[in-house]
């Protein structure tokens, strides 16, 4: 529902768009093309050499380095779901937060007027706002668009904070899903600020490239990559952060802030097995060398999302890091079961260190919790599952014709049938039927491919294809038993082989097929994702209700 908002003289229309149901059919279609077109069309479309060729000056973004101490704001994976967005908005749009010093929850009062009220608590932290708020990827979902990015991403946080003076600043770096139209809406909303900037609110964007510096106090700077998809490290970019690299001082350290944590997609020894993670790799591994400046000046934080929830590494090394996944910043939850208690970092001096977690955001337990919610899986997304029960149907009918042909109405065996068993013989006509068998063929492919899909880039494959394989023949089985048991049942009370029998029966058979497929797909999530560790990000999706 479109609601109005009126503020002083200004007014606008603000849809709050649902959180984004990724099982949905028609999403998955959308999305699976969008992500072809921008894989393959994505790198030929040369948007940031356009806008490298409108910014010849190639400044940093932002100077702040005459200020004492400066706070920035970070947050990454934003644009989902209206209220968890809106939630991590208004957090972001107060004066300060106030937090206990024993890390207990604190609530931040919501005023009645104008005026923020503050927790009255004695020896509380107070964290002021920042004054640039820092964007580090994907800021809508489920693909970029000018309507997508109005509606998920400017207008809950103007509705957060709609006015400042003086103004606060903002600047993005672009995740795979602002990728997805070839990066122009991301161009279009966060980089032609020239005098009149673009605005969030109180926000103001600033940056003209889709990666950025910003200077900080004290010989700190903020480097912002545009990691891009599968394509290479841009000259444009390269040139712009080598132009960086000269601007340090010996003492200088700095800040890389990117759109994906390569460290944790896969284990740096294993990088340059696959094409794709190691181009992340090498293109990070490019940046870093430069802000090293032949040892002028380190990275000593590597700040990234892309991954929904928090983890801190840090290494111990002789140039100690930190590497920081925050990704709260309101898309869906995930949970930290997959991460390790110590990574292999590979760093700009071709070697490998280690970096031990210190902490996690969720905890194992809540993540835990958090899996188990997939057992839910058909109440939490309906069309997907009535698509599996689709699917299983047109398998019973594809049988059902086999044996019509061979001996008679399958129909009328099932009934006949004392136990599931003595149906076994029937199915073996699916290697007489070609149509037949070359359909259950294509659905223990989809299967399997699925699953294969789900495993870690370094993982191996295998066991990932006898889990898919095993899946969906416990699919089509348990519908064969599933359908024989309501025409058991229904016999009992209705006139064998009627047309109240057939009818009752495939409708009553429908509906079990619906929570049988959904509830065994979610299962399998359960399973696979606990004992092959599969599926990492599917088995925590949710749709909101």
């Amino acid at each position: 529902m479109t609601q109005s908002y009126q503020a002083k003289s200004a007014k606008f229309l603000v849809t709050p768009e649902r959180q984004v149901k990724w099982f949905a059919v028609r999403q998955l279609l959308i999305t699976a093309w969008q992500s072809l077109a921008a894989t393959v069309i994505g790198p030929m479309t040369g948007r940031r050499e356009l806008m490298s060729a409108l910014d010849r000056e190639a400044r940093p973004a932002a100077d702040y380095s005459a200020r004492e101490e400066i706070w920035l704001d970070y947050v990454a994976d934003a644009g989902d779901g209206w209220n968890a967005t809106l939630s991590v908005a208004w957090l972001l749009g107060r004066n300060s937060l106030v937090l206990r010093e024993d890390g207990a929850p604190t609530p931040q009062p919501i005023p009645a007027g104008q005026e923020e009220v503050a927790p009255h608590l004695q020896g509380a932290v107070h964290l002021p706002h920042g004054q640039a708020l820092i964007f580090g990827g994907d800021q809508v979902y489920p693909t970029a668009s000018a309507k997508a990015y109005q509606q998920r991403l400017v207008d809950p946080y103007s509705c957060a904070r709609y006015f400042q003076n003086p103004p606060r600043d903002v600047l993005a770096l672009p995740g795979n899903h602002d990728w997805y139209d070839g990066l122009t809406s991301f161009l279009r909303l966060f980089c032609q600020a020239q005098e009149n900037r673009r605005w969030l609110g109180a926000w103001g964007t600033l940056q003209r490239r889709s990666y950025f510096a910003i200077k900080l106090p004290h010989g700190w700077w903020l480097w912002g990559v545009d990691m891009a998809l599968e394509d290479d490290l841009d000259p444009p970019q390269y040139e712009y952060f080598r132009a960086r690299s000269r601007e340090l001082a010996q003492d200088d350290q700095v800040i890389l802030c990117l759109p994906t944590p390569v460290w944790l997609k896969q284990d740096a020894s294993a990088a340059i097995s696959d094409q794709v993670q190691y181009r992340m790799a090498s293109k990070l591994k490019i940046i870093a060398d430069l802000a090293d400046g032949n040892g002028q000046a380190r990275a000593p934080v590597y700040l990234t999302g892309d991954n929904h929830h928090y983890a801190h590494y840090f290494s111990a090394a002789a140039d100690a890091s930190h590497y920081i996944v925050c990704g709260g910043g309101g898309a869906f939850g995930l949970g930290t079961l997959s991460l390790h208690s110590s990574v292999r970092v590979a760093t700009s001096k071709e070697r490998f260190v280690s970096a031990e977690c210190k902490t996690l955001f969720p905890d194992r337990e809540t993540s835990k919790q958090m899996r188990r919610g997939a057992l839910k899986f058909p109440l939490h997304n309906v069309s997907f599952t009535v698509l599996l029960a689709c699917i299983q149907f047109i398998t019973l009918w594809l049988v059902n014709t086999a044996a019509a042909n061979a001996s008679g109405s399958w129909f009328a065996q099932m009934l006949r049938a004392d136990g599931f068993m003595q149906l076994w013989p029937e199915l073996t006509l699916l290697l007489r039927a070609p149509a037949a068998t070359l359909w259950l063929l294509l659905v223990l492919l989809g299967f399997s491919v699925y699953a294969v899909s789900g495993r870690a880039v370094s993982g191996p494959k295998w066991p990932a294809v006898a889990a898919g394989l095993a899946h969906g023949l416990a699919q089509t089985v348990g519908s064969v038993g599933c359908v024989w048991l309501v025409i058991k049942l229904t016999a009992s009370v209705l006139p064998e082989l009627g047309v109240w029998h057939f009818t009752v029966a495939t409708a009553v058979s429908f509906a079990l097929l619906f929570f049988y497929c959904g509830t065994l797909f979610g299962v399998y999530l359960v399973c696979s994702h606990k004992f092959l560790h599969l599926h990492d990000q599917d088995v925590f999706f949710r749709a909101e209700h």
